[in-house]
């Protein structure tokens, strides 16, 4: 692998760390306010990871929010390792609950 492949991913995974520690950040002020602000971040971090372990895996795919498609190739790949990871309704919160008529 490559020194530029390997910068690549090492951003994914930094974005995605960093979508977490705002998760973690507003859930320690406990307001409940932020419930969609967390549960997107949530997906932006299980995307991002996503995305890293295809680049890392050499599988290209579409620019998309779509974690069950993400999900399905990393499956594809090593099934044992992602098969036991129920992620259907979480690309609900990567774009569609981000308009205050959206949230249920």
């Amino acid at each position: 692998m490559n020194e530029e492949l390997k910068f690549y991913i090492k951003n994914w995974l930094f974005r995605a760390q960093e979508d977490l520690a705002v998760v973690k950040s507003l859930s320690e002020l406990n307001i409940e306010h932020f419930t969609s602000s967390i549960c997107f971040h949530c997906q932006q971090a299980t995307e991002k990871y996503l995305k890293a372990y295809l680049v890392y895996s050499g599988i290209n795919f579409p620019k998309t929010h779509d974690v069950d498609y993400l999900i399905s190739k990393c499956i594809e790949l090593i099934s044992e390792k992602f098969s036991d990871f129920d992620l259907r309704n979480l690309s609900e919160f990567g774009v569609d609950i981000r308009y205050p008529d959206d949230f249920y």
